[in-house]
């Protein structure tokens, strides 16, 4: 805020928020770029009144954001943190550490945008069945994806082993998986959230997994971040990184010359 009256352009990653205090002090603000795809730490709504134009990278980090979706979901499924800790421990065991196969699973995706559509191209190689929900995605897509069409939320829920979500944060998405929601699973199902905090409720995830409801979770993304101590991060049921999904060489170097 200090220095920001001598500059006509501002550009942020996650972690700096961009609100109506800074946009006030930017006098000669012109552009506010968001270095990711999201920007929903920034004051879109004030930043228009201002006449303030809100700029994003939305494809750079598509095909990393997609991957460590893969990677969350096949640790979660193949208890691979806990088994890696229990070696370094010392410790040889298998028996606890049975996991699951994603041969033939049903993977339900919500959001069909960039990076679910990627998520779905990626678990036709692990030979996953692939129902997806988006309202605002034309149906040709969901063909050229190999992505059956849900017809609602609760039907996507209702049919899926594994959901794993891929929408922006909006007022519409926030907490739009709840407790209720998410109990319409099939029991022993996987959770994968590598979009944005807030739109699984956290209080009902966790408490679906301790109810052994939900099998596991992968979760990389929180309401309220940076979250160093969230109950998840101790939690048996849950893989938990801290918003890594666009943290790989590859993307940083694209989203920066962007």
């Amino acid at each position: 805020i200090r220095i920001l009256p001598d500059f006509p352009a501002v550009i942020t990653r996650s972690q700096t928020g961009v609100d109506r205090d800074v946009i006030d002090a930017g006098t000669q603000l012109r552009v506010i770029g968001r270095a990711a795809i999201g920007v929903d730490n920034i004051d879109l709504e004030y930043a228009t009144k201002k006449g303030i134009l809100v700029v994003n990278v939305p494809a750079d980090n598509v095909i990393s954001a997609a991957e460590h979706t893969f990677a969350l979901l096949l640790a979660a499924a193949r208890k691979l943190p806990a088994a890696a800790s229990s070696l370094k421990k010392g410790i040889w065991t298998r028996k606890e550490f049975e996991g699951l196969e994603l041969y033939g699973k049903v993977l339900g995706i919500v959001g069909l945008g960039k990076v679910g559509s990627h998520v779905a191209s990626i678990a036709r190689g692990f030979s996953m069945q692939v129902i997806a929900y988006d309202p605002y995605i034309s149906p040709d897509k969901f063909e050229r994806f190999g992505a059956s069409r849900a017809a609602t939320l609760m039907d996507l829920i209702k049919s899926c082993d594994i959901l794993t979500v891929h929408t922006p944060k909006t007022r519409e998405t926030v907490g739009m998986l709840d407790y209720l929601n998410l109990k319409e699973l099939k029991r022993g199902a996987i959770v994968i959230n590598c979009a944005r905090g807030g739109i699984l409720e956290e209080d009902g995830l966790i408490r679906l997994v301790s109810e052994g409801h939900i099998r596991a979770a992968g979760v990389d993304v929180f309401a309220k971040e940076p979250a160093p101590n969230h109950p998840m991060h101790s939690h048996d049921g849950f893989v938990c990184t801290p918003h890594l999904g666009a943290s790989t060489e590859e993307a940083q170097y694209r989203v920066a010359r962007t």
